[in-house]
């Protein structure tokens, strides 16, 4: 929903947010392609979806986050270095 404030819009996220999210993710590809491949499917897929429902934004009602357009379509920095087997769509507006 595009209702924000363009005067209240900020970068999203912020410059250590996003050197965190850099850093988390080479640990997650490094991890991925040592760590887990000794674990059964079912198990890594539930521990990598809770870390990654962890990760997301709290966003209330009451707190909106006002980002640019482009910074709230790419909020996860890092996120296009790791291997998955998934798609991306692109949404006409």
């Amino acid at each position: 929903m595009n209702d924000g404030i363009a005067k209240d819009a900020v970068d999203y996220p912020s410059p250590k947010k996003s050197r965190f999210q850099g850093t988390s993710s080479l640990l997650s590809e490094v991890a991925n392609s040592k760590v887990w491949t000794k674990y059964p499917a079912n198990y890594q897929l539930k521990v990598l979806t809770n870390f990654a429902m962890l990760e997301l934004p709290e966003r209330t009602s009451e707190n909106p986050i006002v980002t640019p357009l482009i910074d709230a379509l790419h909020f996860r920095r890092g996120i296009h270095n790791m291997r998955v087997r998934d798609t991306e769509w692109e949404i006409p507006m």
